[in-house]
């Protein structure tokens, strides 16, 4: 018996030792298995690196040849033809070693404008020759164009407003500018009001029709539609209308009023000197005004002054009713009715006088059958237009935000103190200063690691990612100064924010939210004793990481890099296989904005919003109504000298798509418009 129970001794013993020596294996497999990920995850991050290091050199490369030496591109066609390759060879086609580039395709969509698509696949290895040998192939597609067949253009476009699309104005629109540089609205489609004041613009120019009430100021209307202005517009107005204008409600143009169709006033209008021809163009655009009637011979009014309205001169290519008002000088090709109470009319017609007055004014009109008044029809405005697409100015980016493989990303180009590469966003708690959503060269980052975002404590992050809505959330003081790409939507709240943001979705502001454009905060927010801006780009910045395009080594600001985007705040909109995404801007309460503004598609404001600088709504996307509400002031009085409202150089504008060139102009903008992972 006590045998028996020794053997069971000895067996339990030799299931535990059996059980200890598997738990030991597995465990070992785990680390083993996790050290081969890891191992495996740090080469392809490296693999990763190496390829984007690739697209740097390539970017350079074509700027070289481009750029630099004024290549056409008939002189460098052929050889990038010639150098088209389906596999990878032992060499790459323009860049040999580790990484290499080949190239894919080669093409010229449209043989009369200038410009020319290169496609172009980097590949990269880490780790050759090892357990963890990792290839990362980067496809790439390359921009070469001249500046005048560009896309996005020159963007010195000589207004405050320029929308492509119908505007709204629903609050008070106040712009502060030097008394004598007249500043501009244009429209490529409808302009309304509700209830808002307009004041500190010179003309509004619309395409469509124009719709103005309450206290607004202005010097001219032009619209190929029609002019309606109603409540207390008054001033020495000049009004121009391929349509009809039509005046109620105690509203006055005492300048000049000219119109292709008819000119009508009620309720005690005062008019300047009126010319109307009786024969509208407004066939495409909203008719504001009631269809104009005619006299006793069937002939169109061209100006019909009702109640007490009076004009100082009308010219007018049809008949002309008068009521109770006054007309002291007439020229008219039709008829002239008057029922007149009061007032008086002299002049000439060149039909019949139907005098209903008291008294009679037979005296003061002198009949001439056959008169010409001598004056032909207006010609329609032209709004030139634009086109904006985020990732013509990748390459031109410092930061820019992916989300690959569930992470949020984000490539670092041409910053001083951070080598180029792909990194992570993450926190480190042993370093001083900022400690989280810095950038990391590891997804744990412990190790190399820098100060990115600078949140209300060192201990505070400031940017989440909504996978849902594709956005990235940025909400804290600020962050590292320089031109951020995001793919995607951004929601920005709180802060005050030195950066280019150029943004493939939509954008949102919330909050307290302040950002200067580089180019408005220059090298350190002060210039000639004058403070510009709390913060510099090169200097007196959040951190001590900058922008190397904008900071130049001899200590100067250059306004002029990266082709003038340093003049923006937002860039918004993205263009991809033919289809227009986002492109809206959503300024929220209590947004200052110190910078241009271009929305690819819409513009809406809310609250209290300040802006320094332009703003341009180019109507590429989907259709909804540009809106201006609450209370927007823009103010173009007293801008730093670094700061070209107008855009500067070879930003982003009128886009009108291409100077008819055939390849022999010379090369001077280089752009990587795409990317992506093989």
């Amino acid at each position: 018996m006590q045998r028996q129970q020794g053997a069971a001794t000895v067996l339990i013993l030799l299931l535990v030792g059996l059980a200890v020596v598997a738990s030991v294996l597995i465990g070992l497999r785990q680390i083993s298995t996790a050290q081969d990920k890891a191992v495996a995850l740090h080469a392809q991050s490296q693999a990763q690196m190496k390829a984007w290091r690739g697209a740097e050199l390539l970017y350079r490369y074509f700027q070289q040849i481009a750029v630099t030496e004024g290549a056409t591109w008939d002189a460098i066609e052929a050889d990038l033809l010639n150098a088209i390759s389906t596999t990878n060879a032992s060499e790459g086609d323009i860049l040999n070693g580790d990484p290499a580039a080949f190239i894919r395709a080669v093409a010229t969509p449209d043989p009369a404008i200038d410009e020319h698509y290169v496609t172009v696949d980097v590949v990269a290895t880490s780790g050759a020759g090892g357990p963890a040998q990792a290839t990362s192939t980067l496809r790439l597609v390359y921009l070469l164009a001249s500046v005048g067949g560009t896309p996005g253009g020159a963007p010195a476009l000589p207004a405050v407003i320029n929308f492509n699309r119908n505007l709204e104005l629903r609050g008070n629109i106040d712009v502060i500018a030097p008394e004598d540089e007249p500043y501009v609205i244009n429209v490529r489609g409808d302009l309304t009001t509700r209830g808002n004041s307009i004041s500190g613009i010179d003309t509004i120019n619309a395409d469509g029709s124009i719709e103005i009430g309450s206290g607004s100021r202005f010097n001219k209307l032009n619209a190929n539609g029609d002019i309606k202005l109603t409540g207390s517009v008054s001033g020495e107005q000049n009004l121009s209308a391929l349509g009809d204008i039509c005046l109620t409600g105690g509203a006055s143009a005492n300048g000049e009023v000219k119109a292709n169709g008819s000119v009508t006033g009620s309720g005690g209008v005062q008019f300047g000197n009126i010319t109307a021809l009786g024969e509208s163009d407004n066939l495409l655009h909203t008719l504001l005004c009631s269809p104009i009637n005619v006299d006793y011979q069937g002939d169109k009014y061209a100006v019909d002054l009702m109640g007490n309205s009076s004009a100082q001169s009308v010219k007018a290519g049809a008949s002309v009713k008068l009521n109770s008002g006054t007309i002291g000088s007439l020229q008219a090709e039709g008829d002239l009715v008057t029922t007149n109470w009061g007032g008086n009319v002299q002049g000439s017609i060149g039909g019949t006088f139907h005098n209903g007055g008291n008294p009679a004014n037979d005296a003061r009109i002198n009949i001439q059958p056959g008169l010409d008044i001598g004056v032909e029809p207006l010609d329609p405005i032209i709004i030139e237009t634009g086109a904006f697409n985020a990732y013509q100015y990748e390459s031109e980016a410092n930061y820019i935000f992916r989300y690959l493989n569930n992470q949020l990303r984000v490539e670092v180009k041409n910053v001083s103190g951070i080598p180029d590469g792909l990194y992570y966003l993450g926190d480190n708690t042993s370093v001083n200063g900022p400690k989280r959503d810095r950038l990391c060269v590891q997804g744990n980052c412990n190790g190399d690691s820098y100060p990115f975002c600078v949140g209300f404590s060192d201990w505070n992050g400031c940017f989440s990612y909504n996978r849902q809505q594709e956005r990235l959330d940025i909400n804290g003081r600020g962050m590292a100064p320089g031109v951020v790409m995001i793919e995607g939507n951004l929601k920005i709240g709180n802060g005050t924010y030195f950066n280019t943001f150029i943004i493939t979705g939509n954008v949102e502001t919330a909050g307290q939210h302040k950002n200067y454009a580089p180019n408005y905060a220059g090298y350190d927010g002060e210039i000639d004793n004058v403070t510009y801006a709390p913060r510099g780009i090169c200097a007196n910045a959040y951190v001590e990481h900058h922008p190397q395009q904008f900071c130049k080594a001899d200590g100067s600001f250059d306004a002029e890099a990266s082709n003038g985007i340093g003049n923006y705040t937002y860039m918004v909109g993205s263009e991809v296989s033919g289809n227009y995404n986002g492109g809206n801007i959503d300024f929220g309460a209590s947004t200052e904005n110190f910078g241009n503004v271009l929305a690819g598609n819409e513009f809406n404001s809310a609250g209290s919003s300040t802006i320094y600088g332009f703003i341009s709504a180019l109507a590429q996307g989907d259709e909804t109504f540009n809106r201006m509400g609450g209370s927007t002031t823009i103010d173009v009085e007293g801008l730093p000298p670094t700061f070209d409202p107008f855009g500067g150089g070879t930003g982003p504008g009128n886009g009108n798509g291409g100077n008819g060139s055939t390849g022999g102009a010379v090369l001077d903008r280089v752009v990587l418009l795409w990317s992506r992972y093989l």
